[in-house]
């Protein structure tokens, strides 16, 4: 194959990497809204903050008052509430990985459900009573303006997910007007990402539309009929909504270095004596698409698997089966490369034979070069008849090759956002979804204390495979040596550089994949 056949393969497989790792096509239900719908919140309508109060300022006074923290745990998660706010903190999940680990969910900044509004402002000097029981927590408070709150979280194991119920009422003799912000999902925890990738994606379900919202500047607000919001990034989701049918007010937050919250805004006239109710719901946990599919609502589309995610799905149900039977992702991860392998190797065959036919018509081919150089149209004519007559096609080598690309991409996007490998160990390798990391004696500049084995592994590998491949270079010219040469290393180290940084999982696939093929072309090229 010549160079520029080659060097064409490895620029599509570098562009489509790249596009999928940062520019992931959005399913058709996305609708992103454009810059000129955002607007700033008008305070005078939403009345959200107190006045000559800067909402940041807000929030930093409260956090520095000492609060007490009320722990609830259930099966799956452990919460942390704010007593003072009446909101949840943070949220421990469970059980992560071989490991079982324990992974917190939100920042330091997260207040679920927490209220602001300038006629509760002074509620933190009133304080909120609170009641634990079994399966749910009950906040009561009255305000100095004769504003009584109860929040009630209410935990149902079984579908994994908090009831919550924000209940006023007027204990004053007069009608009145109340307008408050409630916060929902906020920016979660970061999660180690292959790439560097921003992998925190925000995202509103209104008016039937899927919205989504990486970033915004200031404060961006949605009126409509809302179903849920929700934050996700690599692993993890946190996901609330109204049960009411009625129309909501969503607002979006955040800016640089200033996490993303996503809010409601609510408005209701209360007569004296009157109480009104509004109910939530609330999902925090790992954004695995089978269990917020058993939640409704189409919460799955947030698990977004880019441009070929059946495949990526097929794959994953299939290393999951294999996982039952063998108890260890390192080995599923290896019998589905067997799987790949065996459905690709008719197209690795045929790659693989049209280049030693290439490689057989070489000599012809530069005959034909060397005696119509001053005519291309002549040789061009001539070289498709030499096709022809020898019954080869020139893109042959090339198109199987392209078309495993969209397999390589699919199994990338499925193993990279796969909890499952999350603290999953196998030989050296502690977790399966970072780099391999074993500890070196000693620092190294540029590397430090450890060093990525399986890449180093797959670069060698891939240059046996090149070396195999070549075959026997006795017939060509001294240029089309050196072009080899120069392919044999640049080659596997293009592959090395952007595989070093990768999960252990998918530099596992990519390394027992490239070992399956050295030996199938081994056994090609000897086969008498």
């Amino acid at each position: 194959m010549e160079k520029r056949l080659i060097t064409a393969i490895v620029a599509s497989v570098c562009i489509m990497f790249i596009s999928q790792m940062f520019f992931t096509k959005p399913k058709t239900l996305f609708h992103q809204e454009k810059a000129t719908e955002t607007m700033l919140i008008d305070k005078n309508q939403t009345n959200s903050l107190p006045e000559n109060k800067d909402a940041e300022a807000v929030k930093q006074e409260k956090l520095t008052k000492p609060d007490e923290e009320i722990v609830f745990e259930t099966k799956n998660a452990r919460f942390i509430f704010s007593k003072q706010e009446a909101a949840i903190k943070n949220c421990i999940v469970k059980n992560i990985g071989d490991k079982k680990e324990e992974i917190p969910l939100f920042n330091k900044q997260n207040r679920l459900f927490a209220i602001e509004s300038k006629d509760f402002f002074s509620l933190e000097n009133t304080g909120y009573l609170s009641v634990k029981e079994k399966d749910s927590l009950s906040f009561k408070a009255e305000t100095p303006n004769k504003f009584q709150i109860e929040k009630t979280f209410v935990f149902n194991e079984e579908k994994r997910e908090i009831s919550v119920s924000i209940a006023l009422t007027n204990n004053s003799n007069e009608t009145k007007n109340i307008a408050y912000l409630l916060e929902g999902p906020a920016s979660l925890t970061q999660e180690d990402s292959p790439a560097g990738q921003h992998m925190e994606e925000g995202f509103l379900l209104i008016d039937e539309q899927l919205i989504k919202k990486n970033a915004v500047k200031g404060v961006w607000v949605k009126e409509g009929k809302c179903a849920w919001v929700a934050i996700r990034n690599r692993y993890f989701c946190s996901i609330a909504g109204p049960r009411t049918e009625e129309g909501s007010s969503i607002s979006v937050s955040g800016g640089k270095n200033i996490p993303l919250i996503m809010s409601f805004n609510i408005n209701q006239t209360l007569a004296p004596g009157e109480t009104k109710k509004k109910e939530f719901f609330l999902y925090c946990g790992s954004a695995k698409e089978d269990v917020l599919a058993g939640m409704g609502q189409g919460m799955e589309a947030i698990v977004d698997y880019g441009w070929f995610g059946f495949i990526s799905k097929l794959f994953l149900f299939i290393l999951n089966w294999f996982y039952g039977i063998v108890k260890n992702w390192g080995i599923a991860i290896i019998l589905l490369t067997f799987v790949v392998n065996f459905i690709t190797f008719p197209l690795t065959k045929k790659s693989f034979a049209s280049m030693q036919q290439m490689k057989q018509l070489q000599p012809h081919m530069d005959k034909l070069k060397a005696l119509h150089k001053d005519n291309p149209t002549k040789m061009n004519k001539e070289m498709m008849d030499l096709y022809k007559k020898y019954r080869v096609n020139p893109m042959g080598g090339c198109l199987p090759m392209i078309l495993q690309i969209p397999i390589f991409i699919a199994l990338y996007q499925g193993l990279n956002k796969s909890i499952e490998l999350k603290g999953a160990s196998f030989l050296w390798i502690q977790d399966l979804a970072r780099p391999d990391a074993a500890k070196i004696p000693i620092s190294l500049p540029f590397i430090g204390e450890s060093i990525n084995i399986l890449p180093l592994l797959m670069v060698g590998m891939m240059f046996l495979q090149q070396k195999i491949s070549m075959g026997d270079m006795a017939s060509m010219s001294e240029e089309q040596k050196s072009q080899q040469k120069m392919m044999l290393l640049v080659f596997p180290a293009v592959f090395g550089f952007f595989f070093y940084s990768m999960p252990a999982g998918l530099v596992l696939y990519w390394l027992t994949n490239t070992m399956l093929m050295t030996g199938e072309q081994f056994f090609l090229l000897n086969k008498k």
